[in-house]
C-alpha cells in the first residue's frame, strides 16, 4: 500500500511560512516602500536601510504569496497590499503586525504551556508595560477600523 502525500503537511507548513514572510513585511515598511510603483530590491533595501541580500528572499517570499509581483526584476505592491498594507492609505492595517507578532510568540509557547501545566506566555495587561499594550490594543484597532469598513460596503 502506498503512504498517502503529506498535502495537508505540507500546505500548513507553507501556510505559516507565508504568513511570517507577511508579519517581516509589515515590520519592515516593505509595502509602504513600494506604494508609488515598481523598484529594484537595491531601491527597496536602499529605502528601508536593509542589506539587500537579506531583503531579496523575503521579496520573492511575498511575491510567491500574491501580495507582490515581479515585473523586469522589479517588485510592486498587488492591488490588496496596496490598499491595506500601504502606511498612507485610509484601509491600512499594517499596524497589526504588533498584534500578531505578540500573539504568535506566544502561540509559538503551546507546547510548553501543554507539558508544564500552566502558561508560559500569559498576557498580564495589568502588569504590561505601556509601549507593549498601545502596540498591543493598536493591532486590535487597526483590524477593528478594516473590518467595520469591509461591513459598511
Amino acid at each position: 500500500m502506498e503512504a498517502p502525500a503529506s498535502v495537508t503537511i505540507s500546505r500548513l507548513i507553507q501556510n505559516a511560512y507565508s504568513s511570517f514572510a507577511l508579519l517581516a513585511g509589515m515590520q519592515l515598511g516593505v509595502f509602504t516602500s513600494l506604494a508609488d510603483g515598481p523598484m529594484h530590491a537595491r531601491q527597496v533595501a536602499e529605502k528601508i536601510r536593509v542589506s539587500t541580500e537579506r531583503l531579496s528572499p523575503l521579496l520573492y517570499a511575498l511575491a510567491a504569496t500574491g501580495l507582490l509581483s515581479v515585473e523586469d526584476n522589479r517588485f510592486v505592491n498587488g492591488i490588496e497590499a496596496q490598499r491595506y498594507l500601504v502606511e498612507s492609505s485610509p484601509d491600512y492595517v499594517g499596524n497589526l503586525h504588533h498584534l500578531l507578532s505578540d500573539l504568535w510568540s506566544a502561540t509559538l509557547r503551546t507546547a510548553d504551556s501543554i507539558r508544564l501545566g500552566q502558561p508560559q506566555a500569559e498576557h498580564s495587561f495589568a502588569d504590561m508595560p505601556s509601549g507593549q499594550l498601545f502596540a498591543f490594543l493598536r493591532g486590535l484597532h487597526d483590524e477593528a477600523l478594516a473590518a467595520g469598513r469591509q461591513s459598511v460596503m
